[in-house]
């Protein structure tokens, strides 16, 4: 082999590799989030079940970062802007224990598909580690999604009330096995929720079961246990008082 030849390979190797490099980088970095533009009017929640924080885009490119909660201090607001396709959110004066999730007052957030769950198709993903799955606009109720890993189709939001004692199963079916649920050091744990419980159904069975020769849906719930915490599972419809 020529030694002049011999002697450029690494470097055309290594432009080679370079350019292939660059393009991909430019690449990422052009390319916006699915939700540049769309922001205004959506919410953003860690916990959806629960308490946690939150993130609540208004009309322009304001926010309002905050905790649900009891006791908590008065959310954050401010703006929001790109940087190739990193979401930037400029606090303007996050105050108390807000103050971490912004250093120097900005979030830095990347927004991506989330695998088909029962809550939304988006997640932003925080450089502090915190993940907000978008709640609106919601899943389309027609596609089948994932509850606790089972098939179920997403429904409004519904608050109803347990005409009875209900096992809280881990599936849409008595053969699935059911929860042991923690009421804290004050209720202890119990083999069912008590009657009178109120549950917010999420997703209900792709079928129907029948029980005691009435027919009804499976519905995902989510309840509060011990203080300020809640848990989620399956619960026949024919225990449930819906509005």
């Amino acid at each position: 082999m020529d030694r002049h030849v011999r002697n450029t390979l690494p470097i055309r190797l290594v432009m080679i590799v370079a350019s292939f490099v660059v393009v991909a980088v430019g690449a990422w970095a052009q390319e916006p989030p699915s939700i540049a533009g769309e922001l205004a009017g959506t919410f953003w929640d860690e916990n959806p079940v629960g308490f946690g924080y939150f993130l609540s885009f208004k009309t322009g490119r304001d926010f309002i970062f905050g905790y649900s909660g009891e006791g908590q201090e008065t959310p954050t607001a401010g703006t929001w802007s790109l940087e190739g396709n990193v979401l930037v959110l400029s606090a303007a004066k996050p105050n108390g224990e807000y103050m971490s999730f912004f250093p120097g007052g900005i979030m830095r957030c990347m927004v991506f598909p989330e695998p088909v769950s029962v809550f939304g198709e988006l997640v932003m993903a925080a450089d502090n580690g915190k993940r907000f799955i978008r709640i609106t606009p919601g899943p389309d109720p027609s596609s089948p999604r994932l509850a606790d890993g089972v098939r179920a189709f997403a429904i409004p939001r519904a608050r109803g009330t347990l005409a009875a004692n209900a096992r809280v199963r881990l599936g849409p079916g008595t053969a699935y096995l059911h929860r042991i649920i923690d009421f804290g050091s004050e209720g202890g744990k119990k083999e069912a929720l008590q009657s009178g419980s109120e549950v917010t159904m999420l997703a209900r069975s792709e079928a129907m079961d029948t029980i005691a020769g009435v027919s009804d849906y499976w519905y995902w719930c989510c309840f509060p246990t011990a203080v300020y915490e809640y848990e989620t599972g399956w619960i026949w419809g024919g225990l449930i008082r819906k509005p």
